[in-house]
């Protein structure tokens, strides 16, 4: 087989809470279209059936997409973006609460015994981060910053255009920085102060119901509140996207990258909350950063199918700058 070739393909995989996605990705990092289906087959996660049960729906949707790929295309790799802690050999070390049994499950090494192909496995929020410095709002960029604003507060710091995974395979916890304004607040991990407790979605719905008396189902609906004149709503809305803003900011300070990026729902529900978060970003900069971009996400959810699908081709035709971790089929 010819290395390199433009009919090649490969499969990338985002496994979060909600759904399995699959997508054929070329090298340009496009995702191509199935014979007869759209880009992306999804699947719902089976988090309460344990790391066989995600095992065995993840490879269920790589072999349909395998078998249905364009005539004459044929993937030689494949990339997996998962939630949870993920080591180098693509071992999920931990899991958020909601999954059942997925700890401990050799994902890479799994998937590569059933495929017959190189899989590069690691955790989403770093492939979402590197599908954004590849294709979206950091393209070009070596050293970036991600955060991502959703149920909790995500981050992935890129050094030479790669997620840098630290020590314990566990860099990037942005949301367990310390915050002045949560203080007080307990945090999903448990621990006092830390920014997601108060910039999260969860954090500013219950922000909002501290506030007014009242509670609204979602941070989004209490940003879509504002967005409607509720003064209540506007004051916590820049409340909480400050709080975002400074933490972004403290962690710009300490890297020196050349770009950040902000993604996730909260973030894409507009102005009422961007304005605010980047005021307070742009303040807390050191005066050398004054002019450092803070930018959207673009790609949106496909961020993270983008990013899984550059550690494929890293590992199938080489690095197109560097590899990231790495799993080889046992022949």
């Amino acid at each position: 087989m010819t290395v390199g070739g433009k009919r090649e393909l490969v499969i990338a995989v985002h496994i979060d809470g909600i759904s399995i996605s699959v997508a054929l990705v070329d090298r340009s990092g496009e995702l191509v279209a199935e014979r007869a289906r759209g880009a992306v087959q999804q699947s719902p996660t089976p988090t309460r059936r344990g790391g066989e049960g995600i095992l065995t729906e993840t490879i269920h949707l790589i072999e349909r997409a395998r078998i249905q790929a364009p005539a004459g295309r044929f993937p030689i790799g494949i990339g997996i973006g998962s939630e949870g802690v993920i080591s180098p050999s693509g071992r999920v070390l931990s899991a958020p609460t909601h999954y059942s049994g997925y700890a401990g499950t050799d994902l890479a090494d799994v998937v590569s015994r059933h495929t017959r192909l190189p899989v590069s496995a690691s955790n989403d929020v770093h492939t979402y981060a590197l599908g954004e410095a590849w294709r979206g709002a950091a393209a070009g960029a070596q050293t970036a910053i991600f955060v991502g604003v959703g149920s909790g507060v995500y981050g992935s710091v890129l050094t030479q255009g790669r997620p840098w995974y630290g020590a314990h395979n566990v860099a990037g916890q942005i949301g367990h920085l310390a915050s002045p304004g949560a203080l007080g607040l307990t945090c999903s991990c448990g621990k006092p102060n830390h920014v997601e407790a108060i910039a999260s979605g969860p954090g500013i719905r219950d922000e909002y119901e501290r506030r007014s008396g009242h509670r609204l189902p979602t941070g989004q609906a209490v940003i879509f509140a504002a967005e409607r004149g509720d003064p209540q709503a506007t004051a916590v809305v820049s409340h909480c996207a400050a709080a975002l803003g400074v933490a972004a900011g403290d962690l710009a300070n300490a890297l020196d990258c050349e770009i950040v990026v902000v993604g996730g729902p909260i973030p894409e529900a507009g102005a009422t909350w961007w304005t605010p978060m980047e005021s307070a970003f742009r303040a807390t900069l050191i005066p050398e950063l004054w002019e450092l971009p803070v930018r959207r996400a673009t790609l949106g959810h496909d961020a993270a199918l983008v990013g899984a699908a550059r550690m494929a081709w890293d590992i199938s035709t080489g690095p197109l700058t560097a590899a990231g971790p790495v799993h080889r089929p046992t022949r």
